[in-house]
């Protein structure tokens, strides 16, 4: 296919068409008249069902990660996609597909670190990789740096002393997701199952079809709405329950699809259920951990101080009854404490640690909501059960952290002077 200047509203050359991976990205060989985005995602979803079974909800959010591969230029932050499943999932087979949709898609299976930074850089492309299984080795370790710095636009990655540009939609498939919360955080995971239902097969004549059908029109839909998508905000009531991160994830997604209401919605429900897990999977990070357990122990009226190795002993305490087969130190959770602005204090003889004053209660609510911990995060599961969060704190109301629960004893209130 021949290449196409296409960066709409910037200032943009070409990559070399004489380079190695010139001829393995697909390009627009032109541009057509497109259709609005609900009849182009329509479209995009009843193509998607021919070659993989899943239920239409799913192939919507998929669509519209394909229209939003084509305006990473208009966003601060964009999503990755992070296909799962054993084998004989038809992982491939969709990566497959969707490299034929996706703007200058790039389809690679064994990577190694060096040349994707090279790659990304120069192409600016939607990267497709294949059986991407991280474990604790340097390789691996090196993917995952460049797959963080990838999700913010103008932070470049540095090495052997340039700069490099890694920003971009990134689509992964992968046995299981990777055990790093940051990264996660902005991911949207797409689970594949094993499937007995016959689908059509995708050779390259097919994947040829696909490409020349839909990637002149998806060209012309960037042309046609760079501006619009661009200056596309949602309404904060559509996000408030969503983590600041989701929240630009949900803008990236849900711009391209022009207001579209059916298909915004789809798109936001999955995300919000995407970010009730995240935040489940962030709360084994040591700053989540560390301030969960100082939320509680705030609420217990016996505890006027802790020492800082008593906070790690708790938060070891709750790893092992989760199962996790990890341990926290007293020294990193010193670090971490004051990562989080949190001051410890001399408390004679025993060591460092916290008073859990007035200012202090307060200090750790505030921390408390920036981390998206609430009551309902302490509550008891019988107490859930009922819509009860247990005993009423005026803090917790000040800072909006009851989360929909009801509270008794209204005479016993966590101190605020």
């Amino acid at each position: 296919m021949v290449p196409s200047v296409e960066h709409a509203g910037t200032a943009y050359v070409p990559p070399d068409p004489t380079e190695a991976f010139h001829s393995q990205i697909i390009l627009p060989d032109g541009v057509r008249p497109c259709r609005e985005p609900g009849a182009l995602i329509a479209d995009i979803v009843d193509t998607l069902g021919k070659f993989i079974e899943a239920d239409r909800e799913l192939m919507v959010l998929l669509a519209s990660a394909v229209l939003c591969s084509w305006f990473p230029d208009c966003f601060e932050a964009m999503p990755y996609v992070w296909i799962v499943g054993p084998l004989g999932s038809a992982k491939t087979k969709l990566l497959r597909l969707l490299s034929c949709l996706c703007r200058r898609a790039l389809l690679v299976g064994d990577v190694r670190a060096g040349s994707l930074y090279t790659l990304t850089d120069s192409y600016n492309p939607t990267l497709l990789i294949d059986e991407l299984d991280l474990d604790d080795s340097s390789r691996s370790a090196d993917i995952l740096r460049l797959l963080r710095t990838g999700t913010v636009a103008r932070v470049p990655a540095v090495r052997n002393g340039k700069l490099f540009s890694t920003y971009g939609l990134k689509i992964v498939a992968s046995r299981e997701v990777p055990r790093d919360a940051p990264l996660l955080s902005r991911c949207v995971v797409v689970s594949m199952l094993p499937s007995g239902n016959e689908t059509q097969p995708l050779d390259d004549v097919a994947m040829r079809q696909i490409a020349d059908r839909f990637q002149p029109e998806l060209l012309m839909l960037r042309f046609a709405n760079y501006s619009t998508v661009k200056s596309f905000r949602l309404p904060s009531c559509a996000l408030q329950d969503f983590t600041p991160r989701m929240k630009q994830v949900a803008l990236a997604l849900v711009a391209p699809i022009q207001g579209h209401r059916e298909n915004e919605s789809i798109v936001l429900s999955k995300l919000r259920e995407r970010d009730r897990d995240a935040q489940t999977e962030r709360s084994l990070e040591p700053e989540w951990l560390a301030a969960e357990i100082l939320f509680g122990l705030v609420h217990e009226r016996a505890i006027h101080s802790i020492l800082v190795g008593g906070i790690a002993s708790s938060i070891n305490e709750k790893l092992k009854f989760r199962g996790e087969d990890f341990r926290i130190s007293a020294r990193k959770i010193g670090s971490v404490l004051k990562s989080l602005g949190v001051r410890t204090e001399s408390l004679g003889s025993l060591g460092r640690g916290l008073l859990f004053t007035p200012a202090m209660n307060s200090q750790i609510h505030a921390v408390a909501r920036h981390l998206g911990i609430s009551r309902r995060t302490i509550a008891t599961s019988q107490g859930l059960e009922a819509g009860y969060g247990g005993r009423r704190c005026l803090l917790c109301e000040e800072f909006g952290l009851t989360d929909g629960l009801r509270f008794n004893d209204p005479s016993t209130r966590i101190p605020t002077d």
